[in-house]
């Protein structure tokens, strides 16, 4: 592995935890006495906090440690969203078809997008205007 390769994971590790943790969590088969002890709804508040916590870690460890002239809108916009989205996207679709029992859901997708989404408003409101002179 390049020197370069393991740069950009260092950089990145509290990133690429939360992935792995997404990951594991969405593979594993969940008992039902669990199930029965959580609230409806519960999956999907769960989807919409894991994709809150991706998106504010690559904030945090990526788009915080740009200059201005590096991460304009759309790079932001990128990282902090995009790529989260595309990432719960994946994840559904690998639950739907290479995990069973487990089923990809719209919903779920939805969350994950909400969750992305609300991380990068909350980057465009507060932290681009502490960068803007």
């Amino acid at each position: 592995m390049g020197a370069a390769v393991l740069r950009f994971l260092w950089r990145f590790r509290f990133s690429f935890l939360v992935a792995i943790i997404i990951f594991y969590v969405s593979i594993i088969r969940i008992p039902s006495p669990v199930k029965a002890l959580l609230f409806p709804g519960a999956d999907k508040v769960a989807h919409f906090l894991l994709f809150l916590i991706q998106s504010f870690a690559v904030m945090l460890e990526g788009v915080c440690r740009m200059r201005p002239s590096q991460c304009g809108f759309s790079v932001s916009f990128c990282l902090i969203f995009l790529l989260p989205a595309l990432y719960g996207g994946l994840i559904e679709l690998l639950q739907q078809y290479c995990f069973p029992p487990r089923t990809g859901e719209w919903l779920d997708f939805f969350s994950d997008l909400a969750g992305a989404l609300l991380a990068f408003l909350i980057y465009s409101l507060f932290v681009r205007k502490e960068e803007t002179p």
